[in-house]
């Protein structure tokens, strides 16, 4: 009967230490009596645990006093932040009490859900902004129209090419949303092959050659003719447009754009560099994302969607690839994209 029970014990034991949430067992005076090897690792503490105060184990002090005021004769669920060193982790703890006066403490790292709830509310909020505007432009010309302003030639011309014109912004956002979720759902077809960055990045600044030349902005491509990459050839192109349009929008005119690539281990990273203000540290990170725009007035002024970038993102996770920026000394940026060499 005994060694049936050690069984047992060691059985819930090794359940016990496989879960992935963190578990914590303290008595009616809050010291510790078990953690599982998810709580040690969470809270960064030691074996010795038992018989310590979860204040001192934890070290989080408003945690520690939910669980103080905690009504003992229900459950109880909380959320609080975890700072350990620069990282900051939402955690989510809910609290059984037990017969005894004591509790037991499950614990969930939240912190990548509550970023995909925040960014699903911006991603709602933009959509709904980003489309009232040009609606509201084609529903008020449209009714200024139709109140007698046809009449007037002149002032019915300005009003359809304003109708015009934020139709076609529309129309610019619902086809880049549809990329974008056609992309999400996998359902985006690429065709992937041996592809040289040379002769696409040559293509790129031919198509965008007036952009440039309008704002006296050079354009130089350094990449080896025979460097390849494992790529789809319309995906890369379109990539390389989103990068080079963006460089040559936000410089400063005069400025020198540089499409360069070179393998770097198992990689091959493309840049296009630019040598305007650059992207400020703490939104760099946040420039993938849809509707990001580290200018907001100046992105929509230029005619960008917002989207260009997380399209961007999505197009190079689907090659196997991965993106990013940084900034260059002395000024500029460099926004690039890892891609398995062919």
């Amino acid at each position: 009967m005994e060694t049936e029970l050690n069984e047992r014990l060691t059985q819930l034991e090794q359940v016990l230490q496989s879960i992935k949430d963190a578990v914590i067992r303290v008595d009616a005076e809050l010291l510790v009596s078990l953690m599982n090897a998810a709580a040690t690792k969470l809270f960064k503490t030691g074996a010795d645990y038992k018989g310590q105060s979860i204040e001192r184990v934890a070290q989080v002090p408003v945690f520690v006093e939910f669980l103080r005021e905690s009504n003992k004769a229900e459950d109880t669920s909380f959320e609080f932040d975890l700072v350990r060193g620069p990282h900051t982790r939402h955690i989510r703890a809910r609290i059984t009490q037990q017969e005894d006066g004591g509790q037991v403490i499950v614990l969930r790292d939240v912190t990548a859900v509550r970023r995909l709830e925040r960014m699903r509310r911006d991603f709602v909020a933009n959509v709904s902004h980003e489309l009232r505007t040009p609606i509201s432009v084609v529903s008020a010309n449209s009714e200024t129209l139709l109140e007698g302003a046809i009449d007037d030639p002149t002032f019915a011309t300005k009003l359809l090419e304003a109708v015009n014109r934020n139709a076609g912004r529309l129309t610019l956002i619902i086809n880049d949303l549809l990329d974008l979720s056609r992309l999400e759902a996998g359902s985006y077809s690429l065709h992937k092959s041996r592809i040289y960055p040379h002769k696409v990045a040559c293509r790129v600044r031919e198509s965008l050659e007036d952009k440039a030349h309008a704002r006296q902005t050079i354009v130089d491509v350094d990449i080896e003719e025979d460097l390849t990459v494992l790529a789809d050839e319309a995906a890369f192109f379109q990539v390389l447009v989103n990068y080079l349009d963006n460089a040559i929008k936000y410089t400063p005119e005069g400025s020198v754009i540089k499409i360069c690539a070179e393998q770097r281990n198992a990689k091959v990273r493309v840049e296009v560099r630019d040598d305007g203000p650059g992207i400020p540290e703490k939104v760099a990170n946040r420039v993938f994302e849809r509707f990001f725009r580290v200018d907001p007035g100046r992105s929509r002024e230029m005619g960008g969607t917002g989207l260009g970038l997380s399209i961007v993102k999505h197009l190079v996770e689907a090659m196997n690839g991965r993106v990013g920026v940084d900034n260059v000394a002395p000024s500029g940026c460099s926004f690039w994209l890892d891609l398995p060499p062919a």
